[in-house]
């Protein structure tokens, strides 16, 4: 499990090929959702530099609705080669994209799809 503030950190290989993280990969993942979320969702007029890291995702924030939910872990999983099980998730790990980036690093550390740099 991750500790720290959401997206706090990038994943780097350590010795033995284990992934730890750091902060560039959340980075990169943070601007990877955004582009996923604008493209995906078909949010017209939107660029990524219009959402802020900390922006709810759903409600006052980016607008998103459950159906939006569904079709973004969907995306998720396919983007970054990880599975996400219903148990895994909650409310705040979407909560903004920051805390999504943080949710999406820590699945991508703990099942391995984390390709060295």
């Amino acid at each position: 499990m991750l500790s720290g503030a959401p997206g706090d950190y990038i994943l780097e290989v350590e010795r033995g090929g284990a992934p730890a993280l750091t902060t560039s990969t959340s980075q990169s993942t943070r601007a990877s959702l955004k582009e996923l979320i604008i493209e995906g969702l078909n949010l017209e007029g939107m660029t990524p530099e219009m959402i802020e890291d900390d922006q709810p995702v759903f409600g006052e924030g980016l607008g998103l609705d459950s159906i939006d939910a569904l079709e973004l872990m969907v995306m998720i999983e396919k983007r970054f080669g990880v599975t996400i099980e219903g148990r895994e998730i909650d409310a705040e790990a979407f909560g903004s994209i920051s805390r999504l980036a943080a949710f999406v690093d820590g699945l991508r550390a703990e099942q391995g799809t984390i390709e060295p740099t």
